[in-house]
C-alpha cells in the first residue's frame, strides 16, 4: 500500500514550531506534499526540516516568505522536476514533481485570487494553461497523484455559505467550471469525492484520524473535512486535495 499526505502548512517553519515533523514522524508515508513552504531553503538549516528516512525536496519562491512548495519521499526519485517555463509557477515555486517508476506525485499551490483583481487576473491567467498542463500529463503513459491546494472549491458541498460566496475567488463560476473540465473533460479523479458526498463544514475540524472507507481500496482521509477551508476578510477558499488519473491503491491522508 502507497501512502501520500499533503499539507498546506501556511509556513513550515510555524508548522515545525507547532509540531508538525512530531506527527510527520508517526504517520508512515511513503511520500508527503507540502503546499505553502514561505521559506527560503537556506533558512532551514534545523534538521527537523530533513525528516530522517526520506529524500526531501525543496522548491522555493523568489520573493521571501511566499508560497514555495517541498516533497519528502522514502524512496529516491528518478527525477524531480521544479520548472515549467512559466514564470507564474517558476518564480514562486508553485509545482514539484517527483518521478518514480510507473508514477509521478506532484505538489502543487495554485495562486490565490482574493487578494485584489490583479491577483484574480493572475489566478485567470494560470488556469487555462495549466489546464493543458494536466491535459498532457494524462498523455504520458504513468500514473499520477496531484496533491495541491487549488485555492478553489468545486461543489456547493464543499464549503459553508456556498450562496455567499458564488462572486468570491475561489468559487466563482468559471473556476468551478474549470474543475468540470478537468474531472469530465480530462478525466481525472477527485480522490475524496470518489469516497464520499459528505457536506464540507467551513472552518470545522473532524477527528484527526478522519473517516476510513473500504470500498476494494482502504483509502483513510485526515483533514478538515477534505478541504482546508480558509476564511479571510474576501472569503477566500483554499483546497487540499487529491486528483488521480487512474484508481490507485493508496492510502491518502490530507491535513
Amino acid at each position: 500500500m502507497f501512502r501520500v499526505i499533503t499539507c498546506n502548512t501556511n509556513g513550515i517553519r510555524a508548522a515545525e514550531r507547532k509540531g508538525f515533523f512530531r506527527w510527520l514522524a508517526k504517520q508512515r508515508a511513503d511520500v508527503v506534499c507540502i503546499q505553502e513552504i514561505k521559506a527560503k531553503e537556506v533558512q532551514l538549516t534545523d534538521q527537523a526540516f530533513y525528516p530522517k528516512g526520506y529524500h526531501c525536496f525543496y522548491n522555493e519562491a523568489e520573493r521571501p516568505g511566499y508560497a514555495g512548495t517541498a516533497v519528502f519521499a522514502k524512496h529516491k526519485p528518478q527525477r524531480v522536476i521544479t520548472r515549467l517555463d512559466w514564470d507564474i509557477v517558476d518564480s514562486e515555486g508553485r509545482y514539484l514533481q517527483v518521478d518514480f517508476p510507473g508514477l509521478s506525485v506532484v505538489s502543487l499551490y495554485v495562486p490565490s485570487g482574493s487578494a485584489s483583481p490583479v491577483a484574480q487576473g493572475r489566478k485567470d491567467g494560470f488556469m487555462e494553461p495549466f489546464y493543458d498542463h494536466m491535459a498532457a500529463l494524462r498523455r504520458k503513459r504513468r500514473e499520477f497523484i496531484i496533491c495541491a491546494d487549488w485555492n478553489t472549491c468545486h461543489q456547493n458541498i464543499d464549503l459553508k455559505n456556498w450562496r455567499s460566496n458564488r462572486k468570491n475567488s475561489g468559487f466563482m463560476p468559471h473556476e468551478r467550471e474549470w474543475l468540470d473540465r478537468i474531472y469530465n473533460d480530462l478525466k481525472w479523479v477527485d480522490i475524496f469525492r470518489e469516497i464520499t458526498d459528505e457536506s464540507i463544514l467551513g472552518g470545522q475540524t473532524v477527528d484527526k484520524h478522519g473517516p476510513t472507507t473500504s470500498a476494494g481500496d482502504s483509502i483513510t482521509c485526515s483533514l478538515h473535512r477534505a478541504c482546508r477551508v480558509r476564511a479571510s476578510a474576501s472569503q477566500s477558499i483554499a483546497m487540499s486535495a487529491f486528483l488521480i488519473t487512474r484508481r490507485l491503491r493508496l492510502i491518502l491522508i490530507c491535513r
